[in-house]
């Protein structure tokens, strides 16, 4: 009987199903996003970006405590500026998008090598 009880418990706070993009928008600007966990969100749309930041739960001295605001503010406005064509912004993304493309690349060219062996 216990099992039953902590089953639907778990149940209770688990999504039923799915959340749509729009919906989440919202949520994070109202503030009806409960960040439960130290973490970053940044959400972009055809309009503006925006995000949220939470440090609760991080010791004092925890690096993520400058690093998680930095990187949400940072995150925000490169969104924000690539969304309206703004060189740096945009070359910024294409120069980590390449390097995450040259890393894949890479990585397929050293395994055609190795199995060639």
């Amino acid at each position: 009987m216990s099992e039953n009880n902590n089953e639907k418990s778990a149940q209770q706070g688990s999504c039923c199903g799915k959340l749509k993009f729009s919906e989440l928008f919202k949520m994070v600007q109202s503030g009806a996003l409960e960040m439960d966990m130290p973490g970053v969100i940044v959400a972009v749309n055809q309009e503006y970006s925006l995000g949220r930041v939470e440090t609760k739960g991080l010791s004092e001295k925890h690096k993520l405590n400058v690093i998680f605001p930095i990187m949400m503010g940072g995150l925000s406005q490169i969104a924000k500026e690539s969304v309206e064509y703004k060189p740096d912004a945009l070359g910024t993304i294409a120069k980590w998008w390449g390097r995450d493309c040259q890393k894949d690349e890479v990585k397929g060219l050293l395994g055609g090598f190795l199995g060639s062996l």
